[in-house]
């Protein structure tokens, strides 16, 4: 699969496609070995990541962490990323019917204000729903709280409630079977399958965020990620970003 990978990165260069990848690693909180391991692998490879960082969880050993690293980018994920849904097989904490709306917005805003003293410029004012769901009416007020974008899994661009979402859609684990990394054919595949997709875009560029879980990747998956950085990061055509308000190459004007 690596020999797939750079086939299509090469194709895709000539066409004159560039490749924007971002990482984008969740459930940032309390303070386990993981996170320092995760901070210093991106530090050594100087490459910048976004961190979902859960608000409630966060403790002084974590901050510190973040704070002090060249590359650590800030995202907000939920307030506390407890489960609340009160429906059979779905997890979320936001729930209409277990939660009224006026607490979720209040939790939420909570939670920023709290993010953006903690890290200041490192913060990117981005919303991570925690399980990539979030209740119907929330979806349409999540906007009241001024975030330059959500990122959840999926397609970029405008949801179906006129609010800009920069997604991942590589995920380097496979939660339908376990919470550890899945190997690297799985995670290249899916890798591989965007960039097979880009070939067919109208669009002159690509953004592909690219998934992880610190807490549950382990040593395999830690080690697939350096290589997979370092294959990629001298690749013509491909430029590591955090993605701070764009959407397949056009910029993201705030719907005030």
């Amino acid at each position: 699969m690596w020999r797939e990978l750079e086939k299509y990165i090469e194709m895709l260069y000539r066409m004159q496609k560039p490749i924007k990848i971002w990482f984008r690693d969740d459930d940032l909180g309390f303070y386990i070995p993981e996170v320092k391991k995760m901070v210093n692998l991106f530090d050594k490879v100087e490459v910048p990541i976004v961190y979902s960082a859960i608000p409630s969880l966060l403790v002084n050993e974590t901050i510190d962490i973040v704070r002090s690293s060249k590359t650590a980018f800030v995202a907000q994920h939920g307030w506390n990323h407890r489960n609340n849904s009160l429906k059979a097989g779905v997890k979320t904490e936001f729930d209409d019917d277990a939660c009224e709306l006026s607490i979720m917005i209040n939790n939420i805003n909570q939670g920023k204000k709290k993010l953006q003293d903690l890290f200041g410029p490192k913060y990117l004012n981005v919303f991570v729903p925690p399980w990539h769901e979030m209740s119907p009416k929330l979806e349409q007020e999540i906007y009241k709280c001024r975030f330059h974008y959500i990122s959840s899994w999926g397609p970029n661009g405008r949801n179906d409630n006129n609010f800009y979402e920069i997604n991942t859609q590589v995920d380097i684990i496979d939660w339908s079977i376990s919470d550890k990394f899945a190997g690297e054919n799985y995670a290249l595949s899916q890798l591989v399958s965007e960039l097979q997709e880009g070939l067919t875009k109208e669009n002159s560029r690509l953004c592909i965020g690219i998934l992880s879980h610190h807490r549950t990747m382990g040593t395999e998956g830690f080690e697939f990620v350096e290589r997979l950085i370092n294959t990629i990061k001298i690749l013509p055509g491909v430029e590591i970003i955090i993605p701070k308000g764009e959407v397949d190459g056009k910029s993201i004007i705030y719907d005030s």
